[in-house]
């Protein structure tokens, strides 16, 4: 679709949006002059909403926005640890599966792959055109981070527990029935809140994804008696879930993030979205930062969360809380994937049939594996049993290729030297 013609379609769909009527909508002479005089009436409403919605429509592909969509953003803070050491002595995983991990990978949009083996680097690969240091989108593995801050503000009692009702913190639905929604079912993603099937401009769900205070768009969002204790992995369940988190605490999520997780991982400085300057912090998505943060991450899991330095970055025991999946969905605990039981596809939202469904040719190579997940096929897979963490991050992979989930951490797996 031409640009022009698109700007027709979004005028007339912003003009509804504020307010003019459909009948004086569908009568506007589509002329050069009366087009600016829309643009002019969007604009002072909500132009930074229209931008993004025009510019995403012009990239055409939900998985890539364009970086102007990505803005404004706040900094996430970091520390300066040195990155894990390097295997020198002993190579504890092939050659021979390195490369076929690698070419699989780079032949799919890959940027980086890292991984770490018993605490140390044993491959730090990246793309001719990604060099080290390169920021990445991590996504909805964005997500997964609140699962572990929420580890970290109920240890530290600024939640009273996982099932305490969200109108403890959300003041707003304190008299309503999405008050008693559990901050358990919330971080499972079977809160039942509603599922809009369309992002059309001037929907809810768009007002969501590119809207200037993408908290109070939140709010509106209903129960839906549809999908009640199903499992759902829904963007508005996450943002609530910030807005719980910080006003638990007092503090931006942000902040919070860079206090309680990514300076004592030692995590290099990173970036998040705002809904508008000044605004709200997008809590479901869209975080930037450098491949080798995501791997820190990952081995603090792996370790139960302890730091490298030996610091107790998270309380004892959390992890395996994280990792107790819901009754709806075997494989997905509190915001965070299970890589077993088996399932050839893998949806992400299983009662819908028209929903992204992920490919696994066969089960993980380790019952114990989990993992992070993002857009895109950005992922960060944990594998205790082998001392083992991986993250391939990029973009989407070729659709003529596909993506075999169990590809990459198999391949590995299976060239751990015995």
């Amino acid at each position: 679709m031409k640009r022009a013609e698109q700007l027709t379609k979004l005028i007339y769909a912003a003009l509804l949006a504020v307010g003019a009527s459909t009948a004086h909508a569908q009568e506007l002479s589509p002329t050069l002059q009366e087009k600016k005089e829309w643009v002019k009436e969007v604009e002072e409403r909500d132009y930074l909403y229209w931008k993004r919605v025009i510019d995403r429509l012009e990239v055409q592909d939900e998985w890539s926005p364009p970086d102007s969509w990505f803005a404004p953003r706040v900094v996430v803070e970091g520390g300066d640890a040195p990155y894990f050491p390097s295997q020198t002595t002993k190579q504890t995983i092939s050659e021979s599966a390195l490369h076929e991990a690698w070419s699989y990978a780079l032949e799919r949009n890959t940027q980086a792959l890292l991984i770490l083996h018993k605490g140390q680097s044993v491959a730090e690969l990246y793309a001719p055109d990604h060099p080290k240091g390169s920021t990445v989108k991590a996504r909805s593995m964005t997500k997964s981070l609140m699962g572990i801050l929420f580890g970290i503000a109920i240890d530290e009692g600024d939640i009273g527990g996982l099932d305490d009702p969200i109108k403890i913190y959300v003041s707003e639905w304190a008299d309503d029935p999405r008050g008693d929604l559990s901050i358990r079912t919330l971080l499972h993603n079977t809160s039942g809140l509603e599922f809009p099937l369309t992002a059309e401009p001037g929907s809810k769900a768009s007002y969501l994804l590119n809207g200037t205070d993408v908290d109070q768009t939140a709010l509106t969002y209903e129960l839906d008696p549809t999908y009640s204790g199903r499992f759902m992995l829904n963007n508005v369940t996450t943002q609530v879930l910030g807005i719980a988190l910080q006003r638990a605490t007092g503090q931006p999520f942000n902040s919070y993030l860079s206090q309680k997780l990514w300076q004592p991982i030692g995590a290099h400085r990173a970036l998040m979205k705002q809904d508008t300057i000044g605004g709200r912090v997008v809590t479901y998505c869209c975080m930037q930062g450098s491949a080798t943060d995501w791997v820190r991450v990952g081995q603090l899991l792996l370790n139960d969360g302890l730091a490298p330095d030996g610091a107790r970055v998270l309380p004892r025991g959390w992890v395996k809380t994280m990792l107790e999946p819901s009754e709806d969905n075997p494989n997905y605990g509190l915001h965070i994937w299970l890589g077993s039981p088996f399932t050839p596809l893998r949806s992400y939202a299983p009662p819908l049939e028209m929903a992204v469904a992920n490919t696994h040719s066969e089960p993980f190579k380790a019952d114990d594996l989990f993992y992070f997940d993002g857009g895109a096929n950005t992922r960060v897979w944990i594998v205790p049993s082998e001392d083992l963490v991986i993250a391939r991050l990029g973009n989407r992979p070729p659709k003529a290729l596909g993506f075999d989930e169990a590809f990459i951490p198999n391949a590995i797996i299976d060239g751990i030297v015995r």
